[in-house]
């Protein structure tokens, strides 16, 4: 059992460093989606957004129990049913909203299409890192438990030597 944080103390540079080249592109992107373009604001909506879809997935992808795992599973099963039953009814009406969010000037579009795709990328990547790598509240509780059990134990001998 470590000390800190995370669960191998030889991994704790690497993990540290991947958040902060994360951090980094994640100020990156929020600079560009406010310093580029005319409308900002849905720039920065459409970070907001990926990074909120990525964060989704990286609790999908890495459940912690099987009570989670079994829960994540059936969001995920009616979340694609309703999307695709109420995606491929709509189909145009998505067209349209989407065709408002990316303009008819391709540097625009391309820029909003990286931001999205680049904040879904790294929110997807940090909760995965931080959900498996960094230890959560089960495992603090199974390290306490351990601890308390050992305490235990050798109250119950020092007891028992006393006697």
């Amino acid at each position: 059992m470590s000390d800190g944080i995370f669960r191998n103390k030889a991994d704790t540079f690497k993990i540290l460093s991947s958040y902060f080249i994360g951090g980094l592109g994640i100020i990156f992107c929020f600079y560009a989606a406010a310093t580029e373009g005319t409308e900002r604001n849905i720039q920065i909506l459409i970070c907001i957004l990926g990074g909120a879809i990525g964060w989704c997935i990286g609790l999908y992808v890495t459940p912690t129990s099987e009570g989670e795992k079994q829960q994540l599973s059936e969001f995920g099963k009616a979340f694609l049913t309703l999307v695709s039953g109420f995606g491929l009814g709509k189909i145009t009406e998505i067209k349209q909203a989407v065709s408002l969010w990316l303009p008819a000037d391709d540097k625009i579009s391309g820029l909003r299409i990286l931001l999205f795709l680049s904040m879904i990328i790294i929110g997807a990547l940090f909760t995965y890192v931080s959900r498996l790598f960094v230890k959560g509240k089960e495992e603090q509780l199974r390290e306490d438990r351990a601890k308390t059990i050992t305490n235990l134990k050798k109250s119950l001998a020092e007891l028992e030597s006393q006697n």
